[in-house]
């Protein structure tokens, strides 16, 4: 029963994080351009592969091998994701914001082996 609680976990933060990218934008009128939502992907991406990585947890997997699957399934729905905004009136696809969500999932990734890794320096 607790490996549906966490796939219910990943489900819910990915529908969210496809509710917010989907979501139509005014039209870009022109000023000043921040890079604020880099952020905003580097947050919502990392929780989304630790969520992942939670959520394989369960299996009796080694360590590495399920860092990377979490990892791979996070980049894939950032990906996804950014082609979806290719649709999405007012927005724009970016690799900027992919690089921003590879970072997040990195950074998510190093801190869950630095957690539970068997090596510590």
């Amino acid at each position: 029963m607790e490996i549906f609680k966490r796939i219910y976990l990943v489900f819910s933060w990915a529908a969210a994080i496809f509710i917010l990218i989907s979501a139509p934008m005014p039209p870009y009128t022109g000023g000043e351009i921040t890079y604020s939502d880099k952020f905003v992907h580097i947050f919502l991406f990392a929780v989304l592969a630790y969520l992942i990585f939670y959520a394989l947890s369960v299996s009796r997997w080694p360590l590495v091998r399920r860092i990377i699957l979490a990892a791979v399934l996070a980049l894939a729905y950032s990906a996804f994701c950014e082609y979806i905004q290719l649709f999405v009136p007012g927005r724009d696809s970016s690799l900027l914001d992919f690089i921003a969500g590879a970072i997040g999932v990195t950074l998510a990734l190093i801190g869950v082996y630095n957690k539970y890794g068997k090596y510590k320096a």
